[in-house]
């Protein structure tokens, strides 16, 4: 850690706070995609036990 805190002592506050922005995003997308497959499932059983049709889940499906 005292590495990577000597690392960024010279940067400017500018360049420092566009990288915490850039870091803040890419966790914000990385918790979003693993959250995706739970909430795809969570809305694949509420669309069947709505009476959603099966088949047209599959539809436009690669």
């Amino acid at each position: 850690m005292d590495e990577l805190n000597a690392y960024y002592r010279d940067w400017s506050d500018e360049k420092l706070d566009e990288h915490r922005r850039a870091i803040l995003v890419e966790q914000e997308r990385r918790a979003r995609v693993a959250a995706l497959p739970q909430q795809i499932a969570d809305m694949r059983r509420e669309y069947l036990d709505a009476g959603g049709d099966p088949d047209a889940l599959l539809e436009g499906a690669p």
